[in-house]
């Protein structure tokens, strides 16, 4: 046997002969981690191609339309994320609607005649859509006209059809909850107004009751492909409760390929409230608004899109101040105080700001977990990049051990061996795990290389000679939340 462990070249090889083989296994140095990769779960409508429950790969607002369909949730999903994020690969997968009909219907009721020429600025699930008036309009003449401009806007979530005395009838255009309260409003913009003589009476879509079965869509990820970030649209407590079983499953030791669920729920902030303590998940995290006219699964892909993005350069740097372009933030009326806000971070749901330009920008990204099994108040999985900073942390640990030893043998510390042996033993060990340690530290992503020297442990078990048992402890960096500063003046 020779005292280096080749690969390629037998031992027992005769032949006369110069032989050389190449080992990659330590050509690559420094933290190896996985490029991101997303996944929205939509609905699609009938014009969409993609198959229910499959993944398909969307590289740009083109390919979404032809997948999912002009207007559909898996359309403004992804135009929504291409606007955040344009680097990250992105995957779709459409979900069966409800069975149905069940639509959530709401109505446009026009008064008039108008008395002056002007623009009605409709904006149907921030869709903005002008309609032009002319004075002497009718009311029916401009509802008429509304239903043209809406169905001249395929882009737009919701369909309309003229019913005749000045009423237009508004349609989600899918089945089940996530029709209800699609936002409809008119003049969003301080500069707009309605013709004279015009009136709106407006009632967005409601009365829809049923959730998707999300099952068959589980089923239909793959059981070892990871999705880092995951875009969701819904917000029923069953569906919920689902996605969370498979997120926990992907978190777990034996499959490791966790992912972080992105959502968003509109409402008070009582409602809100009520919310956030139903949940109690790591992997998920949702923010809150009331009235928003962005509709919440495009809050949902575009904060997707950022914390995606971010968090692949450095899951251990906060989100905050990131912008969610595209996202039109509530009337200054109908957002949040400071005060409000940090209720609802106590309460698992995530928070946003709008800078002096109406831009709306990520506040905190926690995740909903809040208390223990036991009940215990607890703060281990606060912010969002915990979980995240943890992933990425075990990911370096594995790919380092599955790169540098891939076909190790291990034997005790003191073997005396040829140093061209393939052997591992556990100080080797220990000694690799302290070094990628470091080179953590030097990239910011943890802290405090000699306590975690001191509390790591790696033996080889007592019970599987072919086992090596690692414990360590290592001390992720925390991200700047709060400057607090004590001015004591004289004078």
């Amino acid at each position: 046997m020779s005292s280096i462990s080749y690969d390629e070249i037998p031992a027992s090889l005769r032949t006369p002969a110069v032989l050389a083989e190449i080992d990659e296994s330590q050509a690559v140095t420094g933290i190896q981690g996985l490029p991101y990769r997303i996944l929205l779960m939509v609905h699609k409508i009938s014009a969409g191609v993609a198959a229910e429950n499959v993944a398909v790969q969307i590289t740009s607002e083109r390919s979404a339309i032809e997948q999912f369909g002009e207007g559909s949730i898996g359309h403004r999903m992804f135009k929504s994320l291409f606007l955040n994020n344009l680097i990250t690969e992105a995957w779709g997968m459409a979900v069966a609607e409800p069975a149905g009909p069940d639509i959530a219907a709401g109505s446009i009721t026009v008064t008039g005649p108008a008395t002056a020429n002007g623009t009605i600025f409709l904006y149907l699930g921030g869709q903005r859509i002008q309609v032009s008036v002319q004075s002497g309009d009718a009311n029916t003449v401009v509802a008429a006209a509304i239903v043209a401009a809406i169905t001249a806007t395929p882009e737009a979530p919701i369909s309309a059809v003229d019913a005749g005395a000045g009423v237009v009838t508004l349609s989600a255009k899918h089945d089940g909850l996530v029709g209800n309260g699609i936002d409809v409003r008119v003049n969003y913009r301080r500069d707009e107004q309605l013709p004279a003589g015009v009136g709106l009476v407006i009632v967005e879509p409601q009365g829809a009751t049923a959730a998707p079965d999300i099952a068959s869509a589980l089923a239909g990820m793959a059981a070892d492909t990871q999705y880092h970030v995951i875009g969701f649209p819904w917000t029923d407590s069953a569906t919920l409760a689902a996605i969370d079983v498979e997120l926990q499953d992907r978190w777990g030791a034996t499959r490791a390929i966790p992912s972080i669920l992105i959502g968003h729920r509109d409402g008070t902030h009582a409602e809100l409230i009520t919310f956030g303590d139903a949940l109690n998940s790591h992997l998920m995290s949702f923010t809150g608004a009331k009235n928003s006219p962005t509709p919440p699964w495009e809050w949902a892909a575009a904060r997707t899109g950022q914390i995606a993005q971010a968090g692949n350069q450095d899951p251990a740097r906060p989100f905050q101040t990131l912008p969610l372009i595209g996202v039109l933030p509530p009337v200054e009326a109908d957002r949040f105080a400071l005060n409000e806000r940090n209720l609802l971070l106590h309460d698992g749901v995530s928070t946003f700001r709008v800078d002096a330009g109406g831009l709306v920008r990520i506040g905190r990204s926690i995740t909903t977990y809040q208390e223990t099994a036991f009940g215990a108040p607890d703060i281990a999985y606060l912010d969002v990049n915990t979980p995240l900073t943890l992933g990425f942390i075990r990911e370096a640990y594995v790919n380092r051990f599955l790169q540098k030893y891939p076909r190790h043998k291990l034997a005790n510390d003191g073997t005396n061996f040829a140093s061209g042996q393939a052997v591992i033993t556990p100080l080797i060990a220990k000694s690799e795990i302290v070094a990628l340690y470091r080179e953590l530290e030097r990239s910011g992503i943890v802290e405090d290389a000699e306590s975690f020297i001191d509390g790591l442990i790696v033996v080889r078990s007592s019970n599987d000679p072919t086992r090596l048992d690692v414990a360590m402890q290592p001390n992720l960096v925390n991200g700047l939340r709060i400057v607090a500063l004590k001015i004591e003046f004289r004078l």
